[in-house]
């Protein structure tokens, strides 16, 4: 489980950050799909260690909750960018997209 986790993490980090400085909207969709998977492996290597120590199984399904939502916040924020049409042409700034939002939405 953490040889494969381990690897999970490294390789979804390596190819997820080299990707980020991308603009078109298609590859940081790719990109934020990557973080999210580095993040359940991350997951999965705390959630393993912290049962292996304390024995604690409910952290197990504490995580998968945080990882989900987290994801969801990410998708949330492309869906934003994607629906509003004033900035859609198909490419975005990692500025624009991941900025903070402005009481706007989360794009401009």
């Amino acid at each position: 489980m953490f040889i494969s986790a381990s690897v999970g993490l490294v390789m979804n980090l390596y190819l997820g950050l080299g990707l980020r400085k991308e603009d078109h909207i298609n590859v940081k969709s790719a990109v934020l799909h990557m973080i999210g998977d580095a993040m359940a492996s991350a997951g999965v290597i705390i959630g393993g260690l912290i049962i292996l120590f304390t024995g604690w199984n409910i952290v197990d399904p504490i995580l998968s909750v945080l990882i989900a939502f987290l994801i969801a916040l990410g998708f949330g924020r492309m869906e934003n960018c994607k629906a509003d049409n004033r900035n859609f042409n198909g490419r975005y700034t990692e500025r624009k997209l991941f900025r903070k939002s402005n009481g706007n939405n989360s794009c401009s």
